[in-house]
């Protein structure tokens, strides 16, 4: 490990954190992932949004790549959307990954997500 964080210090910095939002597929409407998205695009911020979406076919994860959120909105978020559940946590994928070619750096650079050239990937 490059470095220590004390868990109970994790929020005074150097700490990736994501948004998590899971919600079931199953049932919900394209009018309703719609409004996430508008949602989304309303309460932008700094943290990165990771969706974790029960499908019929199992759990899907989805790193959304650009789509940043307000950590303080997630309550907002909620109320818009009250279908899915919405946290802030540390974001192990970010502090697992590997470091890069040359083993230098921190990180948390460029992260494994969805393109703008797969959004057709994505459920909405």
């Amino acid at each position: 490990a490059d470095r220590l964080i004390r868990w109970d210090r994790r929020h005074e910095g150097g700490v990736p954190e994501v948004a998590v939002l899971s919600f079931d597929l199953q049932g919900l409407g394209e009018h309703q992932l719609l409004e996430l998205r508008s949602c989304l695009d309303e309460h932008a911020g700094a943290t990165p949004v990771r969706l974790r979406v029960a499908a019929p076919e199992g759990t899907i994860h989805y790193q959304l790549d650009g789509v940043k959120l307000d950590a303080g909105a997630l309550a907002a978020v909620h109320d818009t959307c009250p279908w899915l559940q919405a946290c802030v946590t540390v974001d192990a994928v970010a502090l697992t990954r590997d470091r890069g070619r040359n083993g230098q750096g921190n990180g948390y650079g460029a992260r494994h997500a969805v393109s703008a050239n797969d959004a057709n990937a994505l459920p909405f």
